[in-house]
């Protein structure tokens, strides 16, 4: 009896993540054919415990073949091909499994997957989303062709028509972790140089293939100069051309040519203008550029297309499900927390991680909130927007708390913990600090395994404790640090403590105000206020007046800048401050000075003349910027022209 589908693979040393892709297909396949290709690890073992159809081929650095020695084997009506660091959902793949049971197989019709990868290091980790060939009809001549990025053709010569699907593939094969683990760079170009020698050159669809190869790798004058050509010659890839577009925006957002990024949207994206992930980097690029009103309108365009297209039910992405969203929640909150505007802030940030729970966003959340509300207040509105009975709520506040240093949240939350092992050592000493108990720090301390005393950030805390407190002996507690940036810290406070103040070198400054902002944050302001007094550094004074300015200490900040401005002292960033802190008072005049002497301090940095542009009333002036502006690069003019600048 002919059975339904058959699971087709290929693998080589994959014991890391075969396991899961063979889970999430067990129960909807009726076959599995795995082909290995020469590993050394575990991966036949748990191959073998899945299916015994495991098969071995001499590898030949050709995708094609390989593929094809797998689907020969093959006996079901339908062939799903999955590769070992992919997987699907179960409701993906039960609807999947239905779909195709509904379908008449025929000789010229295949159907695409999406694939979300994701990219990047996995802590910072980002998606992708790429229609792939992967599911067709067996015994109908349909196989594999090219050695890499190997595409489906038919042996009767008739065009395959691609029909998109919606039942997700999940892909973790391209984290730079899994590339550099299984060195799939230099295994990937070798075969494109194997396939020019045979070819004789590249075609479109191997320089697009290369570009986005070596734009994973970084190596971005490489990719740039594949992409292009494959965009002079996109009129050869057909229903793929798209990719070459998406590729080429990817780069120019990657090497923050912005720029270059808007001029090519609006001559090649108008057609894609229609979704909302595409709206929202237009949102981007406005925002780096320092349009930020345009920014704005923007991005809430972009979350209005969103859901008006889901109310329609069309569709509301083009590259990446959901990053419209995403991408315009997290832009508006910093803009309207840029403005001050801290209520619609708070608001975006409340959607953005109710749609998206990342760390990240709850910390930024929660330091908003600590603005203006009490303790109580604050962990009343997170009970309401969080799951507390989810272990890890509570644990995750608290340490946010300590980290922001919330003294009563940091209590609250310490008080709910099922137990205290949950904090690391730097957190409990850092909350000791917050509660100003010099008992209970010797005592974390003193329980601290000499792995743990070792830690930066436990040496760190240390550091502050002996400055605050005054006990210049508990640096010997410490073992010789064996990490030299924390031996520095550690012999600089002991000069500190013994002799005062020492900023003779970059490295003293950085450490004084590291010093500094640690001891603002855990508010021991005395002891914050008598060392700032002694600080004779321009460098260490600019520096913790932008650090009060980000923590929203306006006033304090302001004084900072005062006594720097009155010295000629600010540096770049602060000139960009107090240019932001005018404009939002409404004084142009000023705002406008600020951004003149930051452009002074830093001729190179081209997004500074265009937000003078987009301020200054001053036509002399504004004549004046814009030619220098031109001088540093003449793509700008172009850019203000389109900005009707």
């Amino acid at each position: 009896m002919e059975t339904l589908i058959s699971l087709c693979m290929i693998v080589k040393d994959e014991e890391q993540c075969l396991t899961r892709c063979l889970d999430s297909v067990k129960d909807i396949v009726d076959e599995i054919i795995i082909v290995d290709t020469g590993s050394t690890d575990k991966t036949v073992k748990i191959a073998e415990s899945y299916t015994e159809h495991v098969y071995h081929f001499k590898w030949v650095n050709d995708f094609a073949a390989a593929r094809n020695a797998s689907i020969e084997r093959a006996s079901s009506t339908w062939i799903l091909v999955l590769d070992a660091d992919e997987y699907l959902e179960p409701e993906d793949g039960l609807k999947f499994r239905a779909f195709l049971q509904s379908l008449p197989p025929t000789s010229h019709t295949i159907y695409s997957l999406p694939i979300i990868s994701l990219l990047g290091a996995t802590h910072n980790a980002s998606v992708n989303e790429i229609p792939v060939d992967r599911a067709f009809p067996n015994h109908m001549g349909i196989h594999y062709h090219r050695p890499i990025h190997e595409q489906l053709v038919s042996s009767e010569r008739i065009a395959l028509k691609s029909v998109a699907t919606p039942y997700r593939i999940l892909h973790s094969g391209y984290t730079e972790e899994t590339l550099t683990a299984k060195n799939k760079h230099e295994r990937n170009l070798s075969i494109f140089r194997q396939l020019k020698d045979k070819q004789g050159q590249y075609n479109a669809y191997d320089h697009l293939m290369i570009g986005n190869q070596y734009l994973m790798m970084k190596e971005y004058d490489h990719a740039s100069s594949h992409l292009e050509k494959a965009l002079e010659r996109k009129h050869e890839l057909g229903r793929g051309s798209s990719h070459i577009l998406f590729s080429l925006l990817q780069l120019y957002l990657n090497t923050q040519r912005y720029v270059d990024a808007l001029i090519f949207m609006d001559k090649y994206m108008p057609d894609y203008e229609s979704y909302p992930d595409i709206q929202a980097i237009r949102g981007v690029l406005y925002y780096h550029l320092g349009f930020y009103r345009e920014a704005k309108e923007t991005f809430l365009h972009s979350l209005y297309m969103g859901e008006e297209a889901a109310h329609a039910g069309k569709p509301h992405y083009i590259i990446m499900p959901l990053s419209g969203v995403k991408l315009s929640l997290h832009y508006l909150s910093s803009l309207f927390e840029k403005e001050k505007d801290f209520g619609q802030a708070i608001s975006y940030l409340t959607k953005l991680y109710h749609s998206f729970p990342e760390a990240t966003f709850l910390s930024r959340l929660i330091q908003l909130l600590a603005l203006y509300d009490d303790a109580a207040s604050i962990s009343s509105f997170l009970s309401k927007l969080l799951n507390l009975k989810d272990p890890v709520i509570i644990p995750l506040l608290c340490k946010i708390s300590i980290l922001q240093g919330h003294l009563e949240l940091s209590q609250h939350y310490q008080q709910l913990l099922p137990n205290s092992s949950i904090l690391t050592l730097a957190e409990k000493l850092r909350f000791s600090l917050l509660v100003q108990d010099q008992v209970s720090f010797q005592q974390y301390w003193e329980s601290g395994t000499e792995d743990e005393q070792q830690d930066s950030q436990v040496i760190y805390h240390l550091v502050l404790a002996a400055v605050s407190w005054n006990q210049p002996s508990w640096l010997k507690w410490l073992s010789p640090p064996q990490d030299m940036d924390s031996l520095s810290f550690v012999k600089w406070a002991e000069q500190l403590l013994a002799d005062g103040m020492k900023e003779e070198s970059e490295t003293d400054r950085n450490q004084a105000f590291s010093l500094l902002s640690g001891l603002y944050t855990i508010h021991h302001l005395d002891r914050f206020d008598k060392i700032l007094e002694s600080v004779c550094s321009d460098f260490v004074l600019n520096r913790v007046a932008n650090l009060l300015y980000t923590l929203h200490q306006d006033e304090a900040a302001m004084q900072c800048y005062n006594y720097l401005s009155e010295n000629d002292q600010l540096d770049y960033h602060s000139c960009l401050n107090l240019s932001d802190i005018f404009l939002k008072l409404k004084d142009v005049d000023t705002a406008s000075h600020f951004l003149e002497q930051a452009i002074r301090l830093n001729p190179q940095e081209r997004t500074l003349y265009v937000r003078f542009c987009s301020i200054c009333p001053d036509p002399s002036r504004l004549d004046k910027m814009k030619q220098q502006l031109f001088q540093l690069d003449p793509h700008y003019q172009k850019l203000l022209h389109l900005m009707a600048l």
